[in-house]
């Protein structure tokens, strides 16, 4: 489940001062851009000094024009190398949008079927038997929908050498592992599904999968020093890794260096590349699948790749799947829809961020494991701010958290809700008390902490020791949910913050 029960402990994102860009008067030929970069020049280096990060790429693009690349901070900081716009980044789960795509040219061709299973083309792949009428198809992998064990690591990263050998592992573990859920009953990201899809690819086209890559993908745009073959990626020109040292008191007290890490499962996030690099490909993504060179993708395609596929009652969030990309954003709804991924290894975190009606995208990537996500916080200050320069339209205010009337509180109020909750980084414990509702996080941690909640009458909690986060219960589908309600980018947001666990059962002797 999409979680955001971080909210509930108090972790900070990082904030980034908007600075005002003058729009045109009149719509010029070409979109001056020279504010946005100013103000992103200014910004970028004390969002980056405040959180720690030691080196950040960006590439800015209008259409099928590369606005502009820049490279801050450090590449090698011990050698005094700095990020340029040539410096290679792994970008993490940014690579399965170009994975779905590979898969996506196959479709066009007509010879993969989304909706015929997996193992049609992965005739190796199983699960053991757990839901009736619940098919893996190739289109349930792609949007995060299929139920495969989403996160089976165990080499899927590694620092220091790579693991060969990882998916052949994997391809051997899966067949003793059920399914995490029935298939299209809710949004899971999943990476286990994504590494398959290199097996799809080779299986089906007839080649390997890095050789099919520079064929269709890397070589039709020009991407020359782009590879998903990170052991090929030359050490002289890939950033080295740091992760932020946190001070007693929660502030950055620095950076350490970190060892090579390698991304074992390609087609789920192995690609190294520049923002040289990554900007001819978000302007194919925004001039409907062409770059300078060739046809990457037909224009129906690509749009059909950004329609939701599936919208369950369990996908309570921010955003809906498409294949291969993410759509819906907290932070530029009033810019129109916002298409976008990111990426994470270990130490690299990278945004590419599109907003296809007006033409823009960004990308950035950082090397360095620090608080807040840095990333997304400068791609989404670029596109607002670029998106103020072409269309005049300013940001507006953001929105607060809705305000209600208290009620009376008794136990019996809330008792029905009374457990165990697990959210992804947090076990909770909710019990119904003469004072409110205490809620536990962190639970059975050093960090454990308990707040209590007052009940209000739109039928959220809410407690001045958290005024930022709200929440509610709803079952739904058979699962009893804690609800998160807060603010983020635009204005308030609805998440799944955890779920109940059900009462264990004990066998006789």
């Amino acid at each position: 489940l999409i979680t955001s029960a971080l909210l509930l402990v108090g972790v900070a994102t990082p904030t980034m001062h908007a600075t005002a860009v003058t729009p045109a008067t009149a719509p010029p030929v070409e979109v001056d851009y020279s504010g946005v970069i100013a103000a992103l020049q200014q910004d970028v280096p004390a969002t980056m000094q405040a959180a720690g990060v030691v080196g950040l790429t960006i590439a800015l693009v209008d259409g099928p024009r590369v606005v502009w690349t820049q490279g801050f901070g450090s590449a090698d900081r011990e050698a005094g190398m700095p990020v340029t716009a040539d410096t290679l980044f792994h970008i993490g789960s940014l690579s399965k949008t170009f994975s779905a795509i590979a898969v996506m040219q196959l479709v066009e061709r007509g010879l993969v079927d989304l909706d015929k299973p997996l193992s049609t083309y992965v005739p190796e792949f199983s699960l053991l038997p757990r839901f009736k009428n619940s098919e893996i198809t190739v289109r349930s992998v792609l949007d995060h929908h299929s139920g495969v064990p989403g996160d089976v690591f165990n080499g899927l990263i590694t620092a220091g050498r790579p693991n060969p050998v990882f998916r052949a592992w994997l391809n051997a573990a899966l067949p003793a592992m059920y399914p995490e859920h029935k298939v299209n009953t809710v949004y899971a990201y999943n990476n286990s599904g994504y590494v398959l899809l290199q097996r799809l690819v080779e299986k089906v086209s007839g080649l390997p999968f890095e050789v099919y890559a520079q064929r269709n993908l890397f070589g039709r745009m020009g991407m020359a020093s782009s590879t998903f073959d990170d052991t090929k990626t030359p050490a002289s020109r890939l950033t080295r890794n740091y992760s932020a040292i946190m001070a007693a008191d929660g502030t950055v007290a620095g950076a350490q260096r970190e060892p090579r890490e390698f991304v074992n499962g390609w087609t789920a996030g192995s690609i190294t590349s520049s923002a040289r690099d990554m900007a001819k490909y978000v302007s194919m993504l925004l001039t409907r699948g062409a770059s300078k060179r060739a046809m990457v993708i037909n224009p129906s395609t690509l749009k059909a790749m950004w329609i939701p596929q599936v919208d369950t009652p369990l996908d309570i969030s921010i955003f809906r799947e498409g294949l291969g990309f993410a759509i819906g954003d907290a932070d530029l709804p009033w810019a129109g829809r916002v298409v976008w991924h990111d990426g994470a290894t270990v130490w690299n975190h990278s945004m590419l961020k599109l907003l296809p009606d007006s033409g823009l995208g960004v990308f950035v990537s950082v090397n360095t494991e620090a608080p807040g996500a840095v990333s997304a916080a400068v791609a989404s200050e670029a596109l607002a701010l670029a998106y103020t320069a072409k269309t005049g339209a300013a940001q507006p205010p953001i929105a607060a958290l809705p305000v209600s009337v208290p009620i009376d509180y008794s136990t019996a109020l809330a008792a029905g809700d009374d457990g165990l909750y697990a959210g992804s980084t947090s076990l909770f414990k909710v019990q119904a008390t003469d004072a409110g509702l205490a809620v536990s996080s962190n639970l059975g941690t050093p960090t454990e902490a308990v707040t209590v909640f007052e009940p209000f009458e739109d039928g959220w909690y809410r407690s001045d020791a958290k005024p930022a986060v709200q929440f509610s219960f709803r079952t739904v589908e058979g699962r009893h949910l804690m609800l998160l309600r807060t603010v983020l980018g635009a204005g308030p947001v609805t998440l799944i913050g955890a779920e109940r666990l059900a009462a264990p059962t004990m066998r006789s002797a």
